[in-house]
């Protein structure tokens, strides 16, 4: 019987189509898995295990598996090896010694280094392979441009997120300068294009040129970010993101890699859907922000003891906390939950109002309270926040204080102007743990905490809970155990 002649592997072209088909959809449904907070862990080793395999099949590529598989670009796998392990190696100690409340600033700051690379790549595969069709030109040069805007807008937003930065850039005709930036940085796309196109030398050296449109973009990226008061950064953060992925997707189309430009195009994409929801939370368009204008707030602030505030709560039947950034730059979320467990043992019902802006970028303080075991059910929707404070017994505000702050809906000067605020004051009485007198992230002060049924509790926010706890055991011991 005559044997048939069946190949034994799949071709490799065929065997890389099908990879990036797979890696694409795992990317896809590991980012779906991370916009619920329950399987938001499992979707984030979801994405990272595809992009290893990403990775590392891209590695196989040029290892000279089918010739006509190779990327046209000449790869040492050693120096990239010692490349991948250095930058992987660098992330991850840096990520374990981050806690949640860094998370919002690595983040600007991996995506900064990102856009970088994608700079680099286009710019190494445009002038390595001078002879590469007009429209790789094009998408290359793009690809420059918006890297450049990302990854300076990034470094920006990264040192403002850590304090490095504190003061904005108040510069009258802004946009008209960005504009006439991005106006000259296209001019110079058209005229290499065109100048490629007729087979002409550009009165300047191209590499020139180029420099001159990254320096385009880096001036975009600075007047872009600069200018922002602190409640703006993270609209700058999440458009930095759309930007990034823009890029990436270019970048695939310039490399032919089709997986590159499906997370690229996705990443874009999420950047674009969280700048939206920011926008939409704040009540103000893209373009609307504002420079930091601070006001004070008048009236006398009232403190309270830290044990009694507890024991109050013990015998409460109902309580809304309303968690901030102080409590996660505390790392104190697991004392809150511990708190609250506490003060459900006792029969005293317990939610928690969590602003959509709390913390540096969306959903932070969800995740945070994910991880420090809060269930979904102890959380409010937001429908519901306005009853809860109305029928609470006591907010107990822990290190917020933007989000809470009702002059945002009525001083027009104010950074935070139009942003939804939670109207803790409602309540019969407000509890403020405060790390000290001063105005919040936004530079302003809060009025609610000299209202008459506000009392301060001022110091860290891991400490106080800790003492709360512990005021609650010794008050009833069965209760603790």
């Amino acid at each position: 019987m005559p044997m048939l002649d069946i190949p034994q592997t799949i071709p490799t072209p065929y065997a890389i189509g099908i990879a990036a088909v797979v890696v694409s959809y795992i990317l896809m449904y590991g980012l779906w898995r991370m916009s619920v907070t329950t399987t938001s862990a499992y979707g984030l080793r979801l994405t990272g295990a595809a992009m290893l395999a990403a990775v590392l099949a891209g590695c196989l590529c040029v290892a000279g598996l089918d010739a006509t598989a190779a990327p046209r670009l000449s790869v040492n796998l050693g120096l990239a090896a010692i490349a991948l392990t250095l930058g992987g190696g660098a992330a991850w100690w840096r990520v374990q010694r981050a806690d949640a409340a860094a998370l919002p600033q690595l983040t600007a700051l991996f995506n900064g280094l990102g856009a970088a690379a994608v700079a680099i790549i286009a710019s190494i595969e445009i002038f390595l392979h001078p002879t590469q069709g007009l429209a790789d030109l094009v998408v290359g040069l793009a690809a420059m441009l918006l890297a450049a805007i990302s990854f300076a807008s990034s470094l920006i937003s990264w040192a403002k997120l850590r304090g490095g930065i504190n003061y904005t850039l108040r510069l009258r005709g802004r946009g008209a300068l960005m504009g006439a930036l991005l106006i000259a940085a296209g001019t110079l796309i058209v005229y290499l294009a065109c100048s490629a196109a007729r087979e002409v030398v550009p009165f300047m050296d191209p590499s020139r040129m180029s420099g001159l449109l990254v320096g385009c973009g880096v001036l975009c990226g600075i007047l872009m970010a600069l200018p922002l008061d602190a409640r703006d950064v993270p609209i700058a953060v999440s458009m930095n993101n759309a930007i990034s992925g823009l890029a990436v997707a270019l970048v695939g189309l310039l490399l032919r890699m089709p997986e590159v430009t499906i997370v690229g195009m996705l990443i874009g994409g999420a950047g674009l859907s969280i700048t939206h929801r920011l926008v939409s939370s704040m009540n103000r368009s893209t373009g609307n922000t504002r420079s930091n204008d601070v006001s004070k707030g008048s009236g006398q602030m009232r403190q309270l003891d830290v044990s009694d505030a507890a024991i109050f709560m013990r015998y409460a039947r109902k309580i809304v906390v309303v968690p901030g950034y102080g409590m996660a730059a505390a790392q104190a979320q697991n004392k809150l939950y511990e708190f609250m467990k506490l003060l459900i043992l006792a029969g005293v019902d317990v939610k928690a109002a969590v602003h959509p802006l709390a913390g540096r970028i969306p959903g932070q303080m969800a995740a945070i309270l994910a991880e420090a075991g809060v269930p979904e059910q102890l959380i409010l929707s937001p429908s519901d926040v306005d009853e809860g404070f109305r029928n609470a017994d006591v907010v107990l505000v822990v290190g917020a204080n933007d989000v809470v702050n009702s002059m945002a809906s009525t001083i027009k000067s104010l950074p935070v102007f139009g942003m939804p605020a939670l109207n803790a004051g409602i309540a019969r009485k407000v509890y403020v743990i405060k790390r000290g007198v001063g105005a919040g992230y936004a530079g302003i002060e809060n009025q609610l905490f000299a209202g008459e049924n506000c009392n301060m509790i001022y110091g860290d926010a891991q400490t106080v809970l800790i003492r709360m706890v512990e005021a609650l055991r010794v008050a009833e011991m069965p209760i603790a155990a």
